[in-house]
């Protein structure tokens, strides 16, 4: 992560945590963690669609790169999440929080949790429609989401996952 100084004036790489005069302690190396492993794992998903990969794989990929922003996300907000991996359970937190609502948070995705944990066994075998549109919708979800962090943390440029 680069320090500098962005268009804003502001400095780059470091969180400026205020959200007018309710401020709230924010966990920057959980946020930034989240950020390149969701990054890391949409990645991933992005390489077994062309390569036409198992769906299994696929899934459990989408799963995880969705549940890795919801908690950076999270960890933005100062919520906690503690062994949380239904995302339904995490898109509720999410917008449980005030102001938290406008964002995507990928409502439309949280059946991607049965990945999370039938792909994981032998011999299970899930089936979804059209990986190559899981992949865009969920890059738009991400990509709105760290957008939202970036707000959040004024933050102009959040970590990357170098490929």
């Amino acid at each position: 992560m680069t320090q500098g100084s962005g268009d804003s004036g502001k400095p780059t790489g470091q969180p400026e945590k205020s959200n007018g005069d309710n401020q709230w302690a924010i966990d920057w190396p959980d946020i930034q963690q989240r950020i390149i492993n969701a990054e890391r794992d949409l990645y991933t998903v992005e390489l077994l669609v062309v390569a036409n990969g198992p769906q299994e794989s696929v899934g459990l990929h989408a799963q995880q790169a969705l549940e890795n922003i919801l908690k950076g996300w999270l960890s933005d907000t100062g919520t906690g999440y503690l062994n949380r991996h239904d995302l339904g359970e995490l898109i509720g937190l999410v917008r449980d929080v005030a102001g938290e609502r406008e964002t995507p948070a990928g409502e439309g995705l949280a059946w991607l949790t049965s990945y999370g944990v039938a792909c994981r066994y032998e011999g299970a075998r899930v089936r979804m429609d059209d990986p190559a549109d899981l992949y865009q919708v969920l890059e738009s979800i991400i990509g709105a989401i760290k957008e939202r962090i970036s707000e959040l943390t004024g933050v102009a440029e959040l970590p990357r996952y170098e490929r």
